[in-house]
Formats: structure tokens, C-alpha cells, sequence
């Protein structure tokens, strides 16, 4: 693997896969912007909607990946946080860059992950 960039294969390995197409939860979107994609992953949450987005560069220097999680059937939960974090986690020492988040973000995040659990994650198995 290469420093500083992921490839479509690693993303899609840390996403998982729905077993009965309802459960989904985690989605992988590129985008294009005009002009070049900040050095860092960004997680943004929208209470109101109930939604985690991480954005990070990929592949182009106007290329943006984002994967986002958003719950239909049912609510947002501990191992769904914890699995987002594992990501964004990984994202960031890959493409060695720093994770930023906004108050209402971190705010949203503390409710399903205590600051312990967020210091020692190494795993998903580690929210249990």
C-alpha cells in the first residue's frame, strides 16, 4: 500500500457489506470539485437528519471521496459510530493527515462513544 493515497478496493473493504438490502448504512461517494480538496478527513454530522459524513481527498487533486452514514430502517448506533471512526481512523494514517470535526459533530458522536472508548478504539470489537 501507498502512503498518501487508498484505492476504490480498500475503501470498499472497510465498508460493510448488507446482507438483506435493508440494513444499509454506509455509502461511498466520489466528487469533483474546482478547485483542490483540503489535506485533511472532515467528519460533519447533521442532527436534524441524522446523518455522519467523512470527507477525504482521493485519487485527484480535485477529487474528493465521502462516505456517509445515514440509518432508514432503524437508529444510529454505537457499533454503526464506531465503525465510521475505525474508518476515518484509518483514512488518516493512510493518507497521513489529521481528522477535524466541528463541535456539533464531536457533540453528536459523544452520545453513542464515551472519550474512553474513543481514545482506545483499535476496532470495531473494541464498542462493544
Amino acid at each position: 500500500m501507498n502512503l498518501n493515497n487508498v484505492t476504490f478496493e480498500q475503501i470498499c473493504a472497510l465498508l460493510d457489506a448488507t446482507t438483506n438490502g435493508i440494513d444499509e448504512a454506509f455509502e461511498f461517494r466520489w466528487l469533483r470539485e474546482t478547485s483542490p480538496i483540503e489535506p485533511e478527513v472532515r467528519l460533519v454530522a447533521d442532527q436534524k437528519e441524522k446523518m455522519v459524513r467523512c470527507t477525504f481527498p482521493f485519487q485527484t487533486a480535485d477529487g474528493r471521496g465521502r462516505i456517509w452514514l445515514k440509518r432508514h430502517h432503524r437508529e444510529i448506533d454505537e457499533r454503526d459510530i464506531g465503525k465510521l471512526l475505525e474508518i476515518a481512523r484509518y483514512l488518516s494514517i493512510h493518507l497521513q493527515i489529521p481528522i477535524y470535526s466541528h463541535l456539533n459533530t464531536d457533540s453528536f458522536i459523544s452520545r453513542f462513544i464515551s472519550v474512553g472508548q474513543l481514545l482506545n478504539i483499535t476496532c470495531l470489537s473494541d464498542t462493544k
